[in-house]
């Protein structure tokens, strides 16, 4: 039986296998039922995918001849948001959904039901394309299903974050963790403070040579949000602070308080002592100006403020740094409450703004941070779980199983990885509630995309593919489901050939 299952990632939650199959011919015809908001994005789906990889044509009926419609696409209200109901017979689909990204999610996975052609940027002559029939209920483990690109260290154009974005949305993974801001380089295109615009966006390599300018200007990141949106898809934006501030203070010398200087943007890799100033006001406030800039551009929920690998040194001899925490009464080298005094500060300013605060474990370091605040578990799987029982909102990415910039074989291969070990299986294994009582707590999970030794496109899709199709399956399917043998099997038999028509770079040996 396990053979006759289709070859779906991430396997449905309830599927049943029907007599017969379906044919798809040219000039079928679609209903879109119009009470469905942004429905005209699955028409767009449709028109840009499905169309192109057949040739084919189709017409759209009306409500009164819909029951005739080959595709129907119909609204219904007691699903929740991103649950559907497929049916596949010999003659029809049929997806209810109560919301396009339901609706969404049944087209895609119709779409793994075809012949893996159906996924080429070409037309495909001389194929049946033929689908199972079937009955489908289903619906995500987790809200958040996120992946991660780091576009700091290096540059990723519009047109392959796209392509980035098409691949998370056939694998039913909703949430793009922008990475704008780091050390080695600011991508993110400010009105208020235009020199992180030309001195911050460039660094100069260790042979002399430069690297960048390169920005997203506010038009290029209203792009990306509004095309991740059409592919069920939000963008969470990652602006670093307090560290990771290099490229801040080549720009702007004064948020580094009185020692340090000169400040350049870091041409290595690693974690570095210049620290943002927080005993300077202008500090706070340039990044609240930033965050408001932020606010314009992103709708997500969440904004993620770094908060990361914060070393004290650069605070332990910055002289308005002791006397903001004589002020403030935090006691001598208790560096730790110093940096959560800004989170909190920080996590208000966002609060105030209407949006909520999330960032790497260590925003967490003193549980003084309001719990209506989420954290990224990074360090460990343990952390999260610290984090869940002292009442935080959760996104799991533990580095021993979720950073995809560590090697995935064990002999090696013509790409470079930063070192450690994440293995597909490995991907596969991680149940992100493992031992967690407050389960609820568990927002989701991600994989991070860290591009310190990924210097093109292709080195990102080697290091992402194919142990992105284990991340959507650990985030979208039921964990008793899960059979790292089958998945296996469904991701050979088929879906690397759909990676092939995709032509992505996907790890092979």
């Amino acid at each position: 039986m396990e053979n006759d299952i289709p070859s779906i990632i991430p396997l449905p939650v309830n599927l049943k296998i029907d007599e017969g199959s379906f044919v798809l011919t040219d000039d079928f015809t679609i209903f879109f039922d119009d009470q469905i908001e942004n429905i005209e994005f699955i028409q767009k789906f449709i028109d840009e995918h499905l169309l192109v990889s057949t040739g084919f044509h189709y017409n759209k009926l009306n409500k009164n001849e819909s029951q005739n419609a080959t595709f129907q696409f119909i609204k219904d209200e007691n699903l929740q948001k991103e649950h559907y109901h497929l049916q596949i017979t010999q003659t029809s689909f049929l997806s209810k959904a109560s919301t396009y990204h339901g609706h969404f999610y049944a087209l895609q996975t119709f779409l793994q039901l075809l012949p893996p052609q159906v996924f080429s940027s070409k037309h495909i002559q001389n194929v049946e394309w033929k689908a199972k029939c079937v009955t489908i209920d289903d619906y995500p483990r987790f809200a958040w299903r996120g992946m991660h690109l780091d576009c700091s260290r290096h540059f990723t154009s519009l047109s392959d974050i796209k392509k980035y974005l098409v691949g998370m949305s056939i694998h039913k993974l909703n949430v793009f963790h922008w990475h704008l801001t780091d050390d080695q380089g600011w991508r993110f295109e400010s009105k208020k403070y235009p020199l992180l615009n030309t001195i911050s966006s460039q660094r100069i390599e260790k042979d002399g040579s430069k690297y960048g300018p390169f920005l997203y200007t506010i038009s290029d990141m209203k792009e990306i949000v509004n095309f991740a949106k059409t592919l069920c898809i939000t963008v969470v934006p990652e602006i670093e602070m307090p560290g990771h501030s290099c490229a801040v203070l080549a720009a702007y010398p004064d948020l580094g308080g009185d020692i340090g200087r000169p400040f350049n943007v870091e041409n290595r890799w690693g974690i570095f002592e210049p620290t943002s100033c927080l005993g300077n006001p202008d500090t706070i406030q340039f990044f609240k100006d930033i965050l408001l800039e932020v606010f314009e551009i992103f709708d997500s929920k969440f904004v993620h403020i770094g908060g990361d690998e914060v070393l004290p040194e650069h605070w332990m001899k910055c002289e308005k740094c002791i006397k903001n925490m004589e002020s403030l009464q935090i006691p001598k080298n208790d560096f730790k409450k110093y940096h959560a005094h800004f989170c909190i500060e920080i996590a208000k300013f966002i609060k105030e703004n209407g949006r909520l605060m999330i960032g790497w474990d260590e925003i967490m370091s003193e549980g003084e941070l309001p719990n209506d605040n989420a954290i990224m578990a990074w360090n460990s799987a343990k952390t999260g779980k610290i984090a869940a029982d002292k009442g935080y909102h959760v996104v799991m990415t533990p580095m021993e199983c979720f950073y995809f910039d560590h090697k995935q074989f064990s002999n090696n291969d013509p790409y470079e990885y930063i070192g450690g070990m994440s293995p597909i299986d490995v991907v596969y294994a991680f149940n992100p509630t493992s031992q967690i009582d407050s389960k609820e707590k568990i927002l989701g999970c991600q994989a991070n995309c860290w591009t310190e030794r990924m210097y093109s496109y292709r080195d990102i899709e080697w290091h992402v593919y194919p142990r992105i199709c284990a991340l959507c399956e650990v985030a979208w399917s039921p964990n008793e489901q899960k059979n790292f043998e089958q998945f296996s099997q469904r991701l050979e038999k088929v879906h690397l050939k759909r990676l092939e028509f995709l032509e992505i770079n996907y790890a092979h040996q």
